[in-house]
């Protein structure tokens, strides 16, 4: 995250890396809490959608599959599940690389 915005002051100042350098602590802080403010909306909203579509394709399963065993079932159920399983950890990582950048559970999206 750093690094992403580091790279738009170089696009905005020219390859004025000090700039970055010698900001103060604070102000580095305020923008990365920024940053990831904005990161969070725009994920939530992206996995918010993919629940959607989940929700969606397993309702549509559940009405093809009525009269059909329910090993077919469990399986499509699984792969539901795992992906349920893979957004929780990608969130649980974005927490992780926003803790390790000091942006803190308080801090509200």
């Amino acid at each position: 995250l750093q690094q992403i915005i580091s790279s738009g002051i170089n696009a905005e100042y020219g390859e004025n890396e000090i700039f970055f350098a010698e900001l103060p602590k604070s102000v580095k802080h305020e923008w990365c809490s920024d940053a990831a403010k904005d990161l969070t909306i725009r994920y939530s909203e992206t996995v918010s959608e993919i629940l959607l579509s989940l929700k969606k394709t397993e309702d549509s399963l559940a009405m093809l599959k009525r009269g059909r065993k329910s090993a077919v079932q469990s399986s499509a159920s699984s792969d539901e599940d795992k992906i349920r399983a893979q957004l929780k950890l990608d969130v649980h990582e974005l927490g992780s690389k926003f803790k390790s950048l000091s942006v803190e559970n308080r801090e509200r999206f």
